[in-house]
């Protein structure tokens, strides 16, 4: 009986060790992750002035019609790039949110392209 309690009490440490030694390989590559996602960020933060001015100039006749949420995260992405060129550097939860408002300001103009010039492409596209 002793032997049963024994022999299980091992088990259980040694499966406790591996599922905690698990964890932090998993952690770990949590941690590789997020700093390659910053960066990627920095990298990003270099040419997004640029490209912020780019979309700009190129949707300016048209801002009426842009969403305000499209116009918003332009106007926070470049709070950021101000704020990374004047300092060197961001918090985290700053670089976090810079790579955020592009994903989410690509998610944004393609659905806005998509709603106004679909309905056109596939009326063109079914009377070929």
């Amino acid at each position: 009986m002793k032997k049963g309690i024994i022999t299980s009490l091992i088990c259980l440490c040694l499966v406790g060790c591996y599922t905690t030694q698990g964890f932090v390989k998993y952690e770990d590559s949590k941690l590789e992750n997020v700093q390659l996602a910053i960066q990627g960020t920095k990298t990003m933060l270099q040419t997004l002035d640029f490209r912020t001015g780019l979309l700009v100039g190129i949707f300016e006749p048209y801002k009426d019609e842009i969403p305000q949420n499209i116009i918003q995260a332009l106007k926070e992405s470049r709070e950021l790039v101000k704020k990374y060129q004047e300092e060197g550097e961001l918090s985290d939860y700053e670089y976090g949110k810079a790579l955020g408002l592009q994903i989410r300001l690509k998610s944004e103009v393609v659905t806005s392209l998509v709603k106004k010039y679909a309905p056109t492409a596939l009326h063109f596209i079914g009377g070929m």
